[in-house]
């Protein structure tokens, strides 16, 4: 995906996580990714968490970083105490946020979670 695209989906994100939409799709500008996102809570350790949900994720070319350069932004505009990666289908999608030491759900399929690291 070209920076500039990748810099669309970014703005798209920070208006999203600014704004009043409850959920919106973002979309990049070469087709390359497409993320649908939602303002939502769950029950994270026995506590109500309000997160930004990740529930969809579309990457036409898997393994280059895209996801996660994506990934790493939203974890620093995110305003909300937790990100939530919701119904992951695929095992090597799973085995991403396993190695990356995400909180995993016991749901099937699994969804997986990071408390937000910034300053209260």
């Amino acid at each position: 995906m070209s920076t500039e695209a990748e810099l669309t989906v970014i703005g798209q994100l920070r208006d999203f996580l600014n704004g009043h939409h409850r959920n919106q799709w973002l979309l990049s500008t070469d087709d390359e990714m497409q993320v649908y996102v939602r303002h939502a809570h769950h029950l994270i350790n026995g506590q109500p968490t309000e997160t930004l949900d990740i529930a969809n994720v579309e990457v036409a070319t898997t393994g280059k970083g895209t996801f996660t350069r994506f990934l790493e932004m939203a974890e620093r505009l995110n305003p909300h105490q937790a990100i939530f990666i919701e119904n992951v289908m695929s095992e090597r999608f799973a085995n991403y946020f396993r190695r990356r030491g995400w909180g995993e759900m016991p749901t099937n399929p699994p969804c997986f979670y990071r408390m937000s690291q910034h300053e209260d």
